[in-house]
């Protein structure tokens, strides 16, 4: 449905939106659309609540990860259901102690 008719092994990992087809499509973007995009920002300083703001598509579902080391992550929520919109994910844990927090979001 995006203009791809022949060589689809070769079509998905054509880079679109910065990401590779498959990618797009997985996130429910549109790789023909510049501005369908699979954003993810954090907002806090030290001391404060972290808060995890992304994007979302309607019909895909959506986990936040964390780690406090790379490779180590733990899931913080799953199957949270997307909007069309933005969700803003406040991590609500006592993280005194901690120097250093990882996040991530998976989209399926």
């Amino acid at each position: 449905s995006y203009g791809f008719t022949t060589n689809y092994a070769a079509a998905e990992l054509i880079a679109t939106n910065g990401l590779p087809v498959w990618q797009d499509y997985l996130a429910g973007l549109n790789p023909t659309n510049p501005a369908s995009r699979f954003s993810v920002s954090t907002a806090f300083a030290p001391g404060q609540t972290p808060q995890i703001l992304f994007s979302t598509v309607a019909t895909r579902t959506y986990r936040v990860e964390t780690a406090t080391s790379l490779g180590d992550w733990s899931v913080l929520r799953d199957e949270i259901p997307g909007t069309g919109g933005n969700i803003l994910f406040i991590d609500n844990r006592v993280l005194s102690g901690v120097s250093t927090v990882f996040y991530r979001v998976a989209v399926y």
